[in-house]
């Protein structure tokens, strides 16, 4: 018996387009987990070291499971925010600059008892210590939130992308991120700790944004922290290991948010936001919450599942020959099982290695797992209703042939490979080979 692969085959494996990328079994390390971001940032505004230290005193008991209480967390209570006023409303000129409202139209804010007009308030608002809200625009694009696209009505494939939002600053920057799995160092009540199971947050055009999602991070019964996926997942600062918002059902639900908020820069020390960006990111944490909530609300009346659910877990049934799954047991990564033995499987990851794996160490992958690899996810038009995002066929319309999801969106077999080239995906067969193409013995 060998597990030798012949060196051709695995070179022209490796070769292929998107291999490199989280291809290798250390590539797929898992990381993050929970911190606590947006009182954190003022939190680093205002004396950080004597603050930490007397917040990081541990304040909840360790039980089964018990989650990490937020209030043990590097957190301060909520500043007091001014909300602005039109001109028309202020009788008073500008306290500092002594403009009229007639004069000078836009925001004006009342801070301390005094009329600021928009120049001058962002002043007046540090030295009295608060917050100056930022008015709303219209509510971030989520998941769910997109209106369906009409059948048959063609859009340009770039136009029609989930997870892409907006700069609360700036209403016309876009941006569209995908995930890795990494390790993530995070903030906890007990200092930093390391989690591997997790993802950190990259724009489409290879930017790291300095956010990570997280699982949410509980105490077991012997009081050690560890991350437990079935809790929850965050976001976290990775500059401050804190806490942003969550928790999320999945990563994909805080991807959302993580895709909103990227455009600020994040690799800054906690200190270095301004408090009008800490007001416009707390604001898109709210719009974001609040838009997802309903999305639950809605999905829940219709009867339909919310979150990634538990894994899909291998049935012992079947023969796995051929099949591609993920490999819980080494590197997180999909692999192609190329030997089916019962309680163990033989697989071979897209860098051409072959191994080893116990059976109940795998499931088969979903869209998060597909998305991570940017690898195309296959599915049957006749088990989901969904209209192609670039030339509008209906599944309904459509029989015989394999359909894709690719960054979040259904595209029919013709399209497929057009999606693929436009946000650099590869497709199953490319990304691993199939057992039928593997020089294996054995």
């Amino acid at each position: 018996m060998s597990c030798e692969t012949n060196p051709n085959k695995a070179a022209r494996a490796a070769g292929k387009p998107g291999i490199p990328r989280l291809a290798s079994r250390s590539a797929f390390y898992l990381g993050l987990a929970a911190g606590v971001v947006i009182g954190g940032l003022f939190l680093a505004r205002r004396r950080v070291a004597g603050m930490v230290r007397r917040l990081f005193k541990s304040r909840f008991q360790a039980g089964q499971g018990a989650p990490v209480d937020p209030c043990s967390l590097p957190e301060l209570p909520s500043r007091t925010v001014v909300k602005p006023v039109s001109p028309d409303r202020v009788a008073e000129d500008c306290a500092a600059c002594g403009a009229s409202p007639k004069s000078k139209p836009g925001l004006w804010y009342v801070v301390g008892g005094e009329a600021y007009c928009q120049d001058c308030a962002p002043q007046a608002a540090r030295e009295a210590d608060v917050d100056l809200a930022v008015p709303s625009p219209a509510p971030p694009p989520t998941p769910e939130s997109i209106a369906p696209t009409p059948a048959r009505t063609v859009i340009p494939i770039s136009a029609s992308l989930r997870y892409r939002s907006y700069d609360p600053l700036n209403p016309d920057g876009k941006v569209e991120t995908r995930l890795e799995r990494r390790q993530i160092n995070v903030r906890t009540n007990r200092g930093w700790i390391p989690v591997r199971d997790g993802y950190a947050v990259w724009t489409h055009d290879g930017r790291e944004t300095g956010l990570g999602i997280t699982p949410m991070v509980v105490a077991g019964g012997d009081g050690h922290l560890r991350a437990d996926r079935e809790r929850g997942w965050t976001i976290t600062h990775l500059e401050s290991g804190m806490r942003i918002g969550g928790p999320f059902q999945d990563p994909l639900e805080a991807q959302g948010l993580a895709s909103i908020l990227a455009p600020f820069d994040w690799k800054r020390p906690a200190a270095a936001f301004s408090p009008e960006e800490l007001s416009a990111i707390n604001q898109a944490v709210r719009r974001y919450t609040a838009a997802l909530a309903d999305t639950r609300a809605r999905r829940a009346a219709e009867g339909e599942g919310g979150g990634q659910g538990k894994m899909n877990r291998l049935p012992d049934d079947v023969d796995l020959y051929d099949a591609i799954v993920v490999d819980d047991a080494i590197g997180g990564g999909m692999v192609r099982v190329i030997a089916d033995r019962g309680e163990h499987l033989r697989v071979m990851d897209s860098a051409g290695d072959v191994y080893d794996i116990p059976r109940w160490k795998a499931h088969r992958p979903d869209e998060l797992d597909y998305r991570v690899a940017s690898v195309a996810m296959p599915f049957d038009p006749a088990e989901q209703d969904e209209t192609c995002e670039h030339c509008g066929r209906w599944t309904g319309d459509s029989t015989g042939t394999t359909w894709f999801k690719i960054f979040g969106e259904a595209f029919c077999g013709d399209c497929a490979p057009l999606a693929a080239r436009e946000h650099d995906y590869v497709f199953p067969d490319d990304y691993v080979l199939p057992a039928d193409e593997v020089p294996y013995e054995g």
